[in-house]
């Protein structure tokens, strides 16, 4: 099943749309990125990678009556990447609604176009999340951020590489690595 997933991500993955998204994220004053819940991992990481690279992801973490304070600054110079697959998160619906009534480009990931994150995004990315495990798989939602961030990162010139570079600086001084002895 996880290979069918990645070959139906391949299969239906529209370039067209795959720089319109990259390009709207590319534009955004703040990308924040939301995944609850079993899509938090994938927020998560995708957080990270895209945090190497630009300046301007917030993770929209879940913690008992924060979210809200985070949220609050969404506008129509922002953007919001929500990931939600079953069993969908309230949480991330209910982030992506208030963040369409703000102007907020919302960018959704999700299984269905039936989905309720999918009814409430501007833009849909579709991922098969299929799986003969109990819980659904997260290897296409993956694979599919991987895709918009190394896109935006390929496009991105020059000081995505110093951003890089400079995390990876920071994270040397810090010691964050192994070093072999």
């Amino acid at each position: 099943d996880t290979l069918v997933n990645i070959e139906r991500l391949f299969q239906t993955l529209d370039a067209k749309l795959l720089t319109e998204v990259a390009e709207r994220l590319d534009a955004a004053r703040t990308v924040y990125v939301v995944g609850m819940q079993g899509s938090f991992a994938a927020a998560m990481y995708c957080h990270y990678i895209a945090g190497m690279a630009f300046t301007n992801w917030q993770l929209l973490e879940s913690r008992p009556d924060q979210i809200s304070d985070l949220a609050v600054g969404m506008g129509p110079e922002d953007a919001l990447l929500a990931i939600s697959t079953p069993p969908c998160s309230r949480q991330a619906i209910t982030i992506a609604e208030q963040a369409r009534q703000r102007g907020t480009h919302v960018v959704g990931v999700a299984n269905t176009r039936l989905s309720p994150l999918a009814v409430r995004s501007d833009t849909i990315l579709l991922v098969s999340t299929e799986s003969p495990q109990f819980f659904d798989s997260i290897v296409a939602t993956m694979l599919a951020i991987e895709v918009i961030v190394g896109f935006m990162v390929a496009k991105g010139g020059p000081q995505v590489v110093a951003n890089i570079e400079r995390v990876e600086t920071c994270r040397k001084m810090f010691g964050e690595y192994w070093e072999q002895d």
